[in-house]
């Protein structure tokens, strides 16, 4: 087992509303008597910071980062996958009959194309716009009657029981979210090596990279014009048989592959094949 560092810096970025994890990766190292100090940062001065060495991990959803970092970042660990689901958020007396449980034209703020689309393919009714980018208070936009609704990723809703607002989860094999949704990695400098073996012995969950892995490899795959509508999710039975569920807007519509194997070899090739000749 390398050996534990006796202090981490840790950068986050407060707009990946990730204090849950966060916290209980402090819990965590401070039981295992490492000092850790939590650094709020932009996502592209945590970036620096791993480059210059102000920090040595930084925290960020897996569906936030790119294919291909910045030279000398990597990501060297990844969670245990917490609930990968998108959540659609209202006010309680905004609760209609129709499905989704949304009145007739409702507004919804979204915060990407594939969840626009997937929520148009249920509802062609509703006015979907999207989120800007980094905004912190839901509460707030449904309280000031900007939107009837929001659709977020499970990890970007508060915790805090009073919040006003009611909760409907979506179905990840249906309403198919990003690839990684609900994992979070931890990004260091590819030279702090006594860093990023102490993170892959501690910290890294191998059967999450399992999951991921396929989704990312369908997100490579994808052709690009097709990238920014993908949502792609594996999971694993208890059978340990594996069953991934994509979807991406081709020309005219929504396109819907899915597949299922005892191995994770070929999988994402299915997948794209699939979805490509659909489009």
């Amino acid at each position: 087992m390398p050996a534990a560092p006796s202090s981490i810096r840790l950068g986050f970025v407060h707009a990946d509303t990730g204090t849950r994890q966060r916290l209980a990766l402090q819990q965590y190292l401070t039981e295992n008597d490492i000092q850790c100090e939590a650094i709020a940062l932009s996502a592209a001065d945590l970036e620096q910071g791993l480059l210059h060495g102000d920090i040595e991990l930084g925290l960020r959803p897996l569906e936030r980062l790119p294919l291909q970092l910045p030279d000398k970042l990597c990501i060297t660990a990844l969670s245990e996958r917490d609930n990968p689901a998108d959540q659609l958020i209202y006010l309680s007396q905004t609760k209609g009959p129709l499905l989704l449980g949304l009145p007739q034209d409702a507004r919804v703020g979204v915060p990407d194309l594939r969840a626009k689309f997937l929520l148009l393919h249920f509802r062609p009714d509703l006015k979907c716009t999207r989120l800007p980018e980094g905004f912190t208070e839901p509460a707030t936009l449904l309280e000031n009657q900007e939107f009837e609704a929001l659709l977020l990723p499970a990890r970007a809703l508060p915790s805090d029981p009073s919040n006003p607002f009611s909760v409907q989860e979506l179905n990840p094999q249906e309403f198919v979210p990003k690839a990684g949704q609900g994992v979070w990695a931890f990004l260091a400098h590819t030279d702090n090596k006594s860093i990023r073996r102490w993170a892959q012995q501690s910290l890294h969950r191998p059967d999450t990279a399992e999951l991921t892995n396929v989704e990312r490899s369908v997100q490579k795959q994808l052709p690009p014009e097709l990238q920014s509508s993908l949502g792609v999710y594996c999971r694993k039975d208890q059978n340990a048989h594996f069953h991934a569920y994509a979807v991406c807007q081709g020309a005219s519509k929504l396109q819907f592959a899915r597949f299922s194997s005892s191995t994770t070899l070929g999988l994402a090739e299915e997948l794209v094949r699939g979805l490509v000749k659909l489009v």
